[in-house]
């Protein structure tokens, strides 16, 4: 998982939000800020306003995506759906918080992430507990990784062995850190999904395939070896200018690493280098710039 980065909404767009949310926070109990906050949501862009004012959160939840229009828990696949991080039926306080959406894909939103959510109970300690559907929350001590509001990589490495996330240091056992760890890799089962770790493995060879293709296109110095760098794909242009061809070529291969699929894997081959094969040690040293391509310009 990696942090989104935070656009802004327009003026009139937040107002929407505020509205909506002061209509939920003005209700005297849980059971009816929780009810009024279902009805609002689903009737979200039932008014004009309201219509206009979903189609600037998509947009921009969009753009935010850590990969053209990419899921922000799975990374794999295609972001489809406004997800609240805190679920709206136990914290209907969020319902209308800008910071608290992300886009989704189907299958991480409904079928992993519903209306799961662990909070730390008492508040400040390390026991963490899931909420139950329908009650209210202990403490609003949210035992889970936030996108918007943390870096997931601060609390969590990817093994380059396994495929699977773990808790970083300082986050040791026992730790608020780790339980929040332990509690968002079990609710998005991103480590128990074993299609989805084989898919983070291929990631892994697709990022080191491309960055060799990278450096050796930016060694070439002819048009046989532009071909033998791309292994005729893209097609090389020997009829434009040699420097122009290869100067595409490199273009392109930057911008395929930066939207590939699971960029975190991409991001913890940059984090980890020192500790990876030495041919692609090697392929980093050779390609320092590579080192500063986090998103898409």
């Amino acid at each position: 998982m990696l942090q989104l980065k935070n656009n802004n909404l327009t003026p009139a767009t937040q107002q929407h939000l505020s509205k909506r949310q002061a209509d939920i926070n003005g209700r005297p109990a849980f059971i009816d800020k929780s009810g009024r906050a279902g009805t609002l949501w689903d009737g979200k862009t039932g008014s004009r306003a309201g219509k206009a004012a979903f189609e600037e959160i998509k947009n921009t939840l969009i753009a935010m995506c850590v990969g053209v229009e990419l899921c922000n828990y799975c990374e794999q696949s295609e972001a489809s759906d406004i997800e609240h991080i805190l679920p709206k039926s136990l914290f209907p306080a969020h319902t209308f918080e800008w910071e608290n959406y992300l886009l989704a894909c189907k299958k991480c939103n409904t079928t992993h992430k519903l209306d799961a959510i662990d909070v730390f109970d008492p508040d400040g300690s390390t026991n963490a507990i899931r909420v139950a559907n329908g009650k209210e929350p202990p403490t609003h001590d949210v035992a889970f990784v936030h996108p918007r509001r943390v870096d997931p990589m601060d609390f969590m490495d990817l093994n380059f062995d396994d495929f699977l996330f773990y808790a970083r240091p300082p986050h040791a056992p026992n730790t608020r850190g780790f339980v929040m760890v332990e509690k968002t890799l079990d609710i998005l089962e991103l480590n128990n999904r074993p299609t989805l770790v084989n898919f983070r493995r291929s990631a892994f060879h697709n990022y080191k395939r491309m960055l060799r293709e990278f450096v050796e296109t930016n060694q070439a110095a002819n048009y046989d070896e532009l071909e033998q760098a791309v292994t005729g794909n893209p097609q090389v242009d020997r009829q434009s200018p040699f420097e122009a061809e290869k100067q595409r070529i490199l273009d392109g291969l930057r911008t395929s690493i930066l939207t590939h699929e699971h960029p975190t894997v991409w991001r913890e081959m940059i984090r980890q280098r020192n500790n990876l094969p030495q041919p692609i040690q090697q392929l980093f040293r050779d390609a320092p710039e590579a080192l500063t391509w986090h998103e898409i310009n």
